[in-house]
């Protein structure tokens, strides 16, 4: 009997993850349905935000893609009417969100060789100490407030050793729950590399 309660707990734990990550979703997806009218999962932005990271303009870091003004206030309203006027026909926000995703594919494909040197300014980016500005400046913030100039520690240094803590452990006992642990880190980077460094 306790072998087979063993064998139900990793279930549970799946079923109480996943009621975990559907609860704070649904009633979002909700309320874009009911009224944005778009069956839209969370947000619209992913697609513009894959383009601002994919496009002919890209160094690594946030870059519109032509045609866009960069405005946070006006980028839905912007980013749709561009799309729209691309495709010829008014769009619904997760229509010109997909019209965004496809334009950053479509430099990809079309450009694989900027893409590779892309994704390697967007790695350099991602390990380096500098902050690059987006929405705000980080190195303006440090100014006004007093405590974030104490983390002296650039990323950089934090990233090395961590990277040297989980080569030299090794096979040592213990390792897989470094392995996942290190899932973490990694999915950040990730995420990095698919949009850009911010």
């Amino acid at each position: 009997e306790r072998v087979r309660q063993g064998e139900r707990m990793p279930l549970r734990l799946t079923g109480l993850l996943l009621v975990g990550v559907v609860l704070p979703i649904l009633p979002v997806t909700a309320r874009n349905y009911f009224v944005g009218h778009d069956l839209v999962l969370i947000q619209t932005n992913g697609g513009m935000t894959f383009a601002q990271g994919n496009n002919e303009n890209a160094l690594g870091v946030l870059a519109e893609p032509p045609g866009i003004s960069g405005g946070i206030a006006s980028q839905q309203a912007e980013e749709t009417a561009v799309a729209s006027r691309a495709l010829g026909r008014p769009l619904k926000p997760s229509e010109a969100s997909r019209y965004w995703f496809r334009q950053g594919l479509g430099f990809i494909r079309a450009h694989p060789g900027d893409y590779v040197v892309l994704l390697l300014r967007k790695l350099l980016y991602s390990v380096t100490n500098r902050e690059e500005q987006d929405n705000y400046e980080l190195y303006y913030e440090a100014g006004q407030v007093p405590l974030l100039r104490l983390l002296v520690l650039p990323f950089s240094v934090l990233m090395g050793l961590a990277v040297f803590g989980f080569v030299r452990r090794g096979r040592q006992p213990g390792r897989r729950a470094a392995d996942a642990l290190a899932l973490y880190p990694l999915s950040v980077l990730l995420t990095l590399l698919i949009f850009y460094a911010s």
